[in-house]
């Protein structure tokens, strides 16, 4: 789970006071051996707060983005008089009908984007490497035919050749 150091103010403040739940701690996705994931829920206001860190994280900016997708299913009403009891309840269910499900694959889709940023860089400064003698070598020009004035067929060298050559012998 991340540091104290690590948490941004707010959150670190609602773990301190019992106002926020850790549903997911230090997950480490296949595709992103290097990070961690940890998911909070807040009681106060019934949302989810994720953390995907690097592991040589110093010191980073926090951003906040919205994760696409819905939730599957209802929250079921629970019989009791505590606020805190009913948000916790919500958040559990909430977390358990798709938000869990949401914040394990966008961070699939994170891991597939640095990936393919990387492949990317990579390709940019690739060379191709192949056969000169291929790349060097001139292509033949195709011969173009002439048409004869009559429509005849044009005869082939060595035909008219041997035509010049029977016409000369007597």
């Amino acid at each position: 789970m991340p540091t104290s150091e690590q948490l941004p103010t707010y959150l670190n403040q609602a773990l301190k006071d019992g106002r926020a739940i850790t549903l997911l701690a230090d997950y480490r996705p296949a595709e992103l051996t290097s990070y961690s994931l940890t998911v909070f829920g807040l009681v106060d206001t019934v949302g989810f707060e994720g953390l995907l860190l690097a592991d040589d994280d110093s010191g980073t900016e926090y951003v906040r983005i919205p994760l696409p997708g819905s939730v599957a299913g209802g929250v079921a009403e629970i019989r009791t008089d505590s606020a805190d009891a009913r948000a916790v309840h919500e958040l559990w269910s909430l977390w358990n009908n798709g938000v869990r499900d949401n914040y394990l694959q966008f961070t699939g889709t994170i891991a597939t984007a640095w990936a393919l940023a990387r492949l990317d860089s990579a390709l940019a400064g690739a060379t191709v490497v192949g056969d000169k003698s291929m790349e060097t070598a001139p292509q033949a020009k195709k011969r173009r035919s002439r048409a004869r004035a009559g429509g005849t067929p044009p005869k082939s060298r060595r035909a008219a050749s041997n035509a010049g050559n029977r016409r000369g012998r007597k």
